[in-house]
């Protein structure tokens, strides 16, 4: 088309969304006409409104569900939603454009932890359809069980010749305890639950009062929420990196949206700092606990890459941020101030939390004198965490302990002992369990875990970038994985504290899944964890531990925690200072990796 003119432009518009309309259309394949559709826009902008780009915006969120479908395997899943990340970014960007901030955080939270998101939705409270329509509510339980069954078979059908299915509770008793799928259909019963599954909460949306039943929610509705009145950070700050433009979105306790231009940052120059991290100071990575090489930690090239990493992204994001909220003051003791990041693309594999002017002697400023920080995988895993009560007791601790791994041929771990000898010097009262070594198998493990609301781990951890469900933490006789443990997780679980290694490091190539052990222990259903964003040295691990529980539990005997919060946010920022003036400041491979989750 030489001669394009507003009608023809028009006239493809049409043809764009009549194609997206399709019911019958493949999800793919109307995901690929909604990026058609999206570049078609921006190839021509003199015809191009902000309100045509926001429609078109729109039909891609909304697309997100069919395309990363519940009833596909977790890998292809996540296989999927590697497709999304940088449209939804640029969703976002148009939203700003636009003013709608509002917009802009909701199809944020709308393009993050889809898969996370979607295991947790199996296991969320259902109270209010359960005193409206009993009935439903309890064909609904029966159907998530089913899911929760059909998918372990199908995820072990993908590793082994057949896949092993527990009898139903409700079946007739006479059967196995066991039955045995062929692989060729343990994932045909798993689609064929999930389209039961579906077809479910279609008919319970149509009854009055459920229409949005299980739907994401508006912005409006979770400020709203029970959940979201008992935050108590200054703010959860959501950092949106785009190929147009990079802005941070400050969500307030009051549930007003602040924006904040960050000029200096690009994509480009976020993937440069990435790189920079993976290559230089990610030489760490794919060691395990106590495995860094002395002579690595000490070369002094590495420090360098550090200060220029964490003095960039002091001054290209978190600065500017911190300006705009009114944060940076006189630096007076522990901060009150409280900030819970929620970043996006290359920015979630960098640290934040340790941003600093490090390559200047004054003005001295570091992020940690002006706010202490956390990490969320998305706002409504926040609010999950939120939205259950934390014992007004002290909780029993089961502290899960590995010296050494024979089966994994790794170096052993001297300092464990340590740890676990302060724990048991530290934990008041009765009720906690120690595992150490040759006790710590998966069994034993699993029935402990149900009945403790806090658990630490001293131990290997291992990520599966293909299918996250199988990050594991790895114990005496195999590994304990994540899909395991969403069905044995306690239903007062609190704290999960991982002193391991790399236990918050997420896939590069799906960033906004937030892929990592940290995120999914939010998930399975604990409100807090303590994670790791690299291989920490053996000794450190003990001073860490030992400085967070105490002031843990002071901050539980004082009786000033905020309702529904577990105090672990304030207790590592203690911890990690403890740590970073016993090593020294400039050892930042020592202090830095030790990150929190969730409240």
């Amino acid at each position: 088309m030489q001669h394009r003119t507003q009608e023809n432009f028009d006239e493809a518009i049409l043809v764009y969304q009549s194609a997206m309309d399709q019911p019958v259309a493949n999800p793919q394949k109307r995901f690929e006409c909604a990026e058609a559709h999206m570049r078609f826009l921006t190839d021509n902008p003199q015809f191009c409104t902000l309100a045509a780009s926001l429609s078109a915006h729109s039909r891609v969120v909304d697309a997100l569900p069919e395309l990363v479908w519940f009833g596909h395997s977790v890998q292809r899943r996540f296989e999927d939603s590697a497709q999304v990340g940088k449209l939804v970014n640029s969703a976002v960007y148009v939203a700003i454009e636009s003013g709608e901030l509002r917009q802009a955080v909701r199809w944020l939270e709308a393009g993050r932890s889809l898969i996370w998101t979607q295991i947790a939705s199996l296991l969320g409270p259902m109270d209010d359809l359960e005193e409206c329509h009993p009935d439903a509510a309890n064909e609904l339980r029966e159907a998530r069980q089913r899911l929760q069954q059909l998918g372990t078979a199908a995820q072990i059908g993908m590793h082994a010749p057949t896949a092993v299915v527990r009898r139903p509770a409700h079946s007739d008793p006479t059967t196995p305890r066991h039955y045995v799928l062929p692989i060729e259909t343990a994932s045909d019963h798993y689609q064929r639950a999930a389209i039961g599954y579906d077809a479910l909460l279609k008919k319970i949306r149509s009854l009055a009062g459920f229409q949005d039943f299980m739907r994401p929610k508006q912005l409006t509705d979770l400020v709203a929420s029970p959940a979201f009145r008992r935050l108590s950070a200054t703010a959860v700050v959501f950092i949106n990196v785009a190929e147009a433009s990079c802005d941070a979105l400050a969500l307030s306790k009051d549930g007003s949206v602040k924006l904040v231009q960050l000029p200096a940052l690009s994509l480009k120059r976020a993937e440069k700092l990435r790189s920079l991290w993976t290559v230089h100071v990610g030489l760490r990575r794919g060691h395990r606990r106590g495995e860094m090489p002395r002579a690595v930690v000490r070369n002094r090239h590495i420090h360098s890459i550090y200060v220029r990493i964490l003095s960039l992204l002091w001054s290209w994001v978190v600065h500017p941020i911190l300006q705009e909220l009114g944060l940076i003051t006189e630096p007076s003791g522990e901060p009150s101030s409280h900030i819970v990041w929620c970043p996006t693309g290359p920015l979630t594999q960098l640290p934040l939390h340790a941003a600093g002017n490090y390559n200047q002697r004054e003005p001295r400023l570091r992020v940690f004198d002006f706010v202490m920080s956390s990490y969320t995988p998305s706002l409504s895993a926040l609010l999950r965490c939120l939205g259950k009560d934390v014992s007004g007791t002290l909780p029993r601790m089961l502290v899960v302990a590995q010296s050494y791994t024979p089966r994994l041929g790794s170096a052993p771990l001297p300092c464990v002992r340590d740890e676990t000898n302060r724990l048991r010097a530290i934990m008041p009262g009765e009720g906690h369990e120690f595992f150490e070594d040759e006790q710590a198998s998966v069994e034993p493990t699993l029935a402990a875990i149900k009945q403790h609301s806090w658990v630490h781990f001293a131990c290997h951890g291992s990520q599966n970038a293909k299918d996250p469900t199988l990050t594991a933490i790895e114990l005496h006789d195999k590994p304990l994985t994540l899909g395991t443990l969403i069905h044995n997780v306690s239903e007062n679980a609190e704290l999960a504290f991982l002193s391991a290694c790399e236990t918050a490091v997420g896939d590069e190539k799906i960033p906004e899944e937030s892929a990592h052990l940290a995120a999914g222990m939010l998930a399975v259903g604990f409100k807090g964890v303590v994670a790791t964003m690299w291989s920490i040295q053996d000794q450190d691990a003990p001073i860490i531990v030992e400085a967070f529980y105490k002031k843990l539990l002071e901050l539980r005997a004082s009786g000033d925690m905020p309702l529904g919060h577990t105090g672990a946010a304030r207790a590592l920022h203690h911890a990690t200072m403890v740590l970073k003036d016993k090593v020294g400041e400039g050892n930042f491979e020592r202090w830095v990796p030790f990150v929190h989750f969730g409240v």
